[in-house]
């Protein structure tokens, strides 16, 4: 189905009647498998999808060839969520793109891994070679992949490219978000190792306990990617990685994840239960002279993870992610009482409101949802729930929906098979507007979902089998990207 009542020039106008329906839909087509990973929106420059692709893929008449087993690939779409250029990354081994953002002037920003030496424009990447498999989230003989970030200009030419990582070891970037003040990049991942960023005069190392099987890491770097302004690892023996980070508007980063027993972060001693709970750092501005320092650190919400962290122009703060429920027991209080689950099951969402990130707000939430995720693999999987701002500051989010369909508060949402997804819509006073949940037989996953220019919410992601997001089935060759949309 094409994509109907797209775009427009003139901006969203008064906000409409919530309704959710239906609005076109597109589906890009691979010789092998492929995926979308991340979504991000500007109302100036449209929409930016990234993932990665094997062999073959057409975007809309616009047809990639893989150089390497796995390539990655930056869709831009117009406000009307038709292709304009695409863009991909290659080599002999692998490069995926993980993360994207949209700068005000029209550059994007993409984060990803990669084995081997793959070229950005002239840019080639340093082998830092890996000769061995690494281990990862209980899985063993996984390729040892290392870590970049690159720019590329609004016409779709590749300007930079930063790569970091050590040999023999796995460096993933979980998140990265600009720096209203000055654009500066920051990124949060994970390390299966201790690694060097290359500093502005000398190279930074990024210090991590033994014994830990992944420790995550922060790091600001320089607009032009010439260097790393700062960058941080959390020292703790126990499993732990940052899933989010965001800004406020005067370059206060905010970060958080999941982190397990006692650690210290840029000299900033953490305590709490020795097991994962939900970690939150405020790091001081990018431009002062205590840049990297740590504001505040809150460990004080146990059996919780934040996938996400979303900051309004009003300057309120959205957190999100999941929590468990242990026969009743969570001990995860944002302030409004202990939450618990709708449904007595284990794995729950949440999606909380602060009045702003100030450390007095963060004490308590204006208001709290919660909804159960069901047959989660684990509590703390990485980017089970996403958000975004449309123009009236509604917040949508999408999230994981895995054995069985989930409840957001409008009735049960999908479950087809396997993993599937759910898009939802919330006012800024926590009024749900309308959830949608969409699956095929397969394993399906949401990149996530952003508003374009005229405010309808655009979701993006990959689905196996034959999936209908309301205009009718579609049927992938195997793991196939789409982009769908809805009115507001």
């Amino acid at each position: 189905a094409g994509m109907g009542g797209m775009g427009g020039s003139m901006g969203p106008g008064p906000e409409p009647p919530a309704e959710g329906n239906y609005d076109g839909s597109e589906v890009y087509s691979a010789v092998g498998t492929q995926s979308a990973l991340d979504i991000a929106s500007h109302p100036t420059h449209g929409i930016a999808v990234v993932g990665g692709f094997e062999q073959k893929v057409d975007f809309g008449g616009k047809t990639l060839t893989s150089i390497g087993k796995v390539d990655g690939y930056l869709l831009m779409l117009g406000n009307d969520a038709k292709a304009k250029w695409v863009t991909h990354f290659g080599g002999a081994g692998e490069v995926i793109l993980t993360n994207v953002a949209i700068r005000s002037d029209g550059y994007v920003v993409v984060a990803g891994k990669y084995s081997g030496m793959p070229t950005f424009g002239s840019k080639q990447l340093v082998d830092a070679g890996n000769q061995m498999t690494c281990a990862l989230n209980g899985q063993t003989n996984l390729t040892c992949l290392n870590a970049f970030v690159a720019m590329i200009d609004p016409m779709g030419d590749h300007k930079w490219a930063l790569s970091f990582g050590d040999a023999n070891s796995m460096q993933l970037i979980h998140d990265l978000a600009l720096d209203p003040a000055g654009e500066h990049i920051g990124v949060v991942g994970a390390s299966t190792a201790e690694f060097s960023l290359p500093g502005d005069n000398d190279p930074i190392k990024i210090e991590l306990a033994n014994g830990a099987p992944r420790s995550p890491f922060a790091a600001m770097i320089d607009p032009m990617g010439d260097h790393v302004d700062w960058a941080h690892g959390l020292v703790s023996s126990q499993d732990a990685f940052f899933d989010a980070i965001a800004f406020d508007g005067l370059g206060h980063a905010l970060v958080g994840g999941v982190r397990g027993g006692d650690g210290t972060f840029a000299g900033h001693p953490l305590s709490g239960l020795n097991r994962a709970v939900f970690f939150g750092l405020r790091l001081k501005s990018t431009v002062s002279f205590d840049a990297g320092t740590v504001a505040w650190a809150k460990p004080n919400w146990p059996l919780a993870a934040v996938n996400d962290i979303l900051l309004a122009p009003n300057g309120a703060l959205y957190i999100a992610g999941t929590f468990l429920d242990e026969q009743g027991v969570t001990t995860v209080d944002l302030g409004t009482g202990e939450l618990v689950s709708p449904d007595d099951v284990k794995h729950n969402y949440f999606l909380a409101r602060f009045a702003s990130a100030k450390d007095s707000d963060i004490q308590q939430a204006t208001w709290v949802k919660v909804a159960s995720a069901y047959q989660a693999q684990d509590y703390f999987f990485t980017s089970a729930v996403k958000l975004s701002l449309d123009p009236w500051d509604n917040v949508l989010m999408s999230a994981v929906v895995h054995g069985a369909p989930t409840d957001f508060g409008k009735g049960p949402v999908g479950h087809v098979g396997g993993k599937d997804m759910a898009i939802t819509k919330y006012a800024s006073d926590g009024t749900l507007h309308w959830s949608k949940g969409f699956g095929a037989a397969g394993d399906d996953a949401a990149a996530g979902v952003v508003a374009n220019l005229t405010g309808q919410p655009i979701l993006s992601g990959f689905f196996n089998g034959k999936i209908d997001f309301g205009g009718g089935e579609h049927s992938s060759l195997g793991d196939d990207v789409f982009v769908a949309c809805f009115t507001p």
